[in-house]
């Protein structure tokens, strides 16, 4: 392989490596973000879209996400078990749930937004040790570019 194959090798090998660890930290790796009790990123992750969203349904959560309902009610019944989260008939449907933040789903999300502040900071710093600043600011747009594109190559615009 030689050239432009062999740095598309090289870059579809590390976008492929890189999600691969997102995924497998989203839904196998349990953290306590301060309060004693761990969940998931992709847990904390949706109940702060809950937190950002309050009333949203299921099924909109399903769309938001973009992850099969089936998917979502798994996480849905942990938030809710945990006291993260309570599910309230819809006034205008009976068949309907909203879906809110409770108090102690709300210091949740606090404290996981602390553990991102200080993560990324962490992160970035070690970044800076390899990288320079314009080197991350590339990589920066070159990221938001590569979302873009998927975005529209999986009809998601």
């Amino acid at each position: 392989m030689q050239g432009k194959d062999a740095k598309f090798k090289e870059l579809s090998d590390a976008m492929a490596e890189f999600l691969d660890l997102y995924a497998y930290s989203g839904d196998t790796v349990y953290r306590d973000y301060g309060n004693g009790d761990p969940v998931t990123m992709t847990q904390v992750h949706m109940l702060g879209t809950i937190e950002d969203k309050p009333g949203i349904t299921a099924t909109e959560l399903s769309r938001l996400k973009r992850r099969k309902k089936s998917s979502i009610s798994q996480v849905l019944s942990v938030l809710t078990e945990k006291g993260y989260i309570q599910r309230i008939v819809d006034e205008r449907d009976s068949k309907k749930y909203c879906l809110y933040v409770t108090e102690k789903g709300h210091e949740l999300c606090k404290l996981h937004c602390q553990y991102d502040i200080e993560s990324m900071s962490k992160t970035y710093q070690k970044l800076q040790l390899h990288c320079t600043e314009e080197e991350l600011d590339h990589f920066s747009k070159v990221l938001r570019v590569y979302i873009q594109v998927r975005k529209e190559q999986l009809g998601l615009q």
